[in-house]
């Protein structure tokens, strides 16, 4: 259909020494997306994500918001575009421009 709604959560727990020493043994997130299909050929997204990858100074929660578009110039191809804006440790806000291909 036009609308799709996504959603994922997953968590981790690493049994490895080295994993552990960095504080990176338990590692979770989730992310939400809604997409609208605007025209046959052009959609755009939000989509919010709140993952926590450990570190070595303890949790690293991060909020992460992207909106974009999607533009199939022919069939199983993707043209993607989105703008990213993070909170958290690491605030790493930008452009991301990508191309995929369903076989």
């Amino acid at each position: 259909g036009q609308l799709t709604l996504t959603a994922l959560g997953a968590a981790w727990h690493f049994a490895d020494p080295k994993a552990a020493a960095l504080g990176k043994d338990k590692q979770a997130g989730y992310y939400a997306e809604v997409s609208y299909k605007v025209l046959p050929k052009l959609g755009v997204f939000a989509r919010h994500n709140n993952y926590d990858n450990g570190g070595t100074t303890g949790r690293t929660s991060i909020v992460q918001n992207d909106y974009g578009i999607n533009y199939w110039p022919i069939e199983n191809v993707v043209i993607k575009a989105d703008f990213q804006d993070q909170q958290g440790a690491s605030r790493l806000d930008g452009f991301n421009l990508g191309i995929g291909y369903q076989f």
